[in-house]
C-alpha cells in the first residue's frame, strides 16, 4: 500500500510493486482503467485493462482505511439524522477526508461509533439516514464520486442502489422512512425528479421527467401522509409542489414565485 501516490480526489488509491518497480493506482470505484507510474510516483498513464468489480466495493485484506492529510474543508457539511429508537438519535456526516462519521445518543450523552468503510466517500456531501434494526449502524444513502446513488450498510458494505441513474455529487436527498418500506427522492443529473424504494429489486420512479424545469441535484422537501407531498424550486423561481394519489404523483402545482 502507498499512501503518497492517492489521487488527490480520492478517485484512486496507491499501491507499489517492488517486483515490476511500478506505481499502481486503483480506482475506488472497482471499475475502469487503472493507472500505471514509475517507481517514483510520476508519469501516470492509464491501463489498457478495464477492471469491473463483483460484489463489494475495493476493500483489500489486511489494509487499514485510508488517513489523508485533508486538502480543505469542503465548501459545506451537510448532516442527517434519524430516530434509531424511543429514546435515541443518530447522526452523521462525511468529514473533510472523506471518512462517514457517525454519533448515536441518549438525552444528552452521545457516543461515536466506529465505521469500518475503506472507501472515502464525497466530503461534506448531502446523506440521508435510515434506521437499521440488524445493528446499530444506520443505512446511510449519498450519492458517490461517480454519480452512483450508494447505500452503506453495516458501517462497511456499499451498493449502488439505482445502477441506471446518475446523479451529481452534491445531490440532496430526501427519505420516507415508513419502516417496512423506505423512499427516497432526489434530481438526477439532468434534472429528473425520481422517486426511488432502494430496496433489492426495487424501481426508480420517474416524477417528473422533463429535466429542463429544474436543476441536477437540487434541495427538495417530502412531507409524508395519506398523500405524500414534494415542493421544490424550479428554474424559473416558482415553489410548487407535486401530491401522489393511488393514480401516481400529480403536479406541478403553483405555490409561489419569485424565489431566486
Amino acid at each position: 500500500r502507498a499512501p503518497q501516490f492517492d489521487t488527490p480526489d480520492r478517485r484512486y488509491i496507491g499501491f507499489f510493486s517492488a517486483n515490476a518497480r511500478q506505481g499502481i493506482r486503483w480506482p475506488v470505484s472497482g471499475r475502469g482503467a487503472m493507472q500505471i507510474g514509475d517507481a517514483s510516483g510520476a508519469n501516470w498513464r492509464p491501463s489498457r485493462m478495464q477492471i469491473q468489480r463483483v460484489g463489494g466495493p475495493l476493500r483489500p485484506v489486511g489494509v487499514e482505511p485510508v488517513v489523508r492529510q485533508a486538502t480543505g474543508p469542503p465548501a459545506r457539511t451537510y448532516v442527517a439524522a434519524v430516530q434509531s429508537g424511543p429514546d435515541r438519535t443518530t447522526v452523521a456526516y462525511i468529514d473533510a477526508d472523506g471518512r462517514l462519521q457517525i454519533f448515536v445518543g441518549r438525552g444528552r450523552t452521545w457516543e461515536h461509533l466506529p465505521v469500518p468503510l475503506f472507501e472515502p466517500l464525497v466530503p461534506g456531501a448531502p446523506l440521508a439516514l435510515a434506521a437499521d434494526g440488524r445493528t446499530r449502524l444506520p443505512l446511510v444513502y449519498t450519492v458517490g464520486w461517480n454519480g452512483e446513488l450508494l447505500e452503506v450498510f453495516e458501517g462497511s458494505r456499499v451498493r449502488d442502489v439505482a445502477p441506471a441513474l446518475r446523479f451529481i455529487p452534491q445531490t440532496v436527498l430526501q427519505p420516507i422512512d415508513r419502516g417496512a418500506a423506505l423512499d427516497l427522492f432526489a434530481l438526477d443529473e439532468t434534472g429528473v425528479i425520481w422517486n426511488i424504494n432502494p430496496a433489492p429489486g426495487g424501481r426508480p420512479q420517474a416524477i417528473e421527467s422533463r429535466g429542463e424545469r429544474y436543476d441536477a441535484g437540487i434541495p427538495l422537501f417530502v412531507v409524508p401522509g395519506a398523500a405524500d407531498q414534494l415542493f421544490l424550486v424550479d428554474r424559473g423561481g416558482a415553489l410548487v409542489n407535486y401530491i401522489r394519489d393511488a393514480a401516481g404523483w400529480l403536479g406541478p402545482q403553483l405555490i409561489d414565485q419569485g424565489f431566486a
